[in-house]
């Protein structure tokens, strides 16, 4: 009987320790005082971007104070231009549709000089220090 119950017991604390391991660690939550990014992507199809940025973009409307930026890394001024073209093309068509009455203003629009490709979705909540980045060339 008492084997029975020691094993029991074992499987109960295997068990939560498991579920501990599981669980996200504190310092892994987003705070909602500190800017965070939000998403990130290197090239991808224009019909995933559309899905991006409408999330990205419902996210930032979720509150009237927070702000988003979008850093976007290439090489080249010509590849990053490219980028945040794609990028406004979406906006002007939102912007008569579903964002109408989104503010572009609370986007920021940062280019960074980097061998990657990417794009960086940030959400800055209202008195949250913005992001820094590297190489950072100034606003498009």
């Amino acid at each position: 009987m008492i084997c029975i119950r020691l094993t029991f017991l074992l499987l109960i604390l295997l068990s939560l320790s498991i579920h501990a391991q599981t669980q996200p660690q504190t310092s892994e939550k987003i705070n909602e005082k500190n800017a965070y990014k939000f998403d990130e992507y290197g090239k991808i199809s224009n019909k995933k971007l559309k899905l991006k940025l409408s999330d990205f973009i419902k996210k930032v409307l979720e509150e009237k104070s927070t702000t988003g930026f979008m850093a976007i890394y290439a090489p080249d001024v010509r590849k990053r231009n490219l980028r945040a073209d794609a990028i406004m093309k979406f906006l002007r068509l939102t912007s008569r549709g579903a964002f109408f009455d989104f503010d572009v203003s609370r986007l920021t629009f940062i280019s960074v000089e980097s061998e990657v490709e990417k794009t960086e979705f940030w959400v800055i909540p209202k008195g949250a220090e913005p992001p820094t980045f590297e190489s950072k060339k100034g606003k498009l």
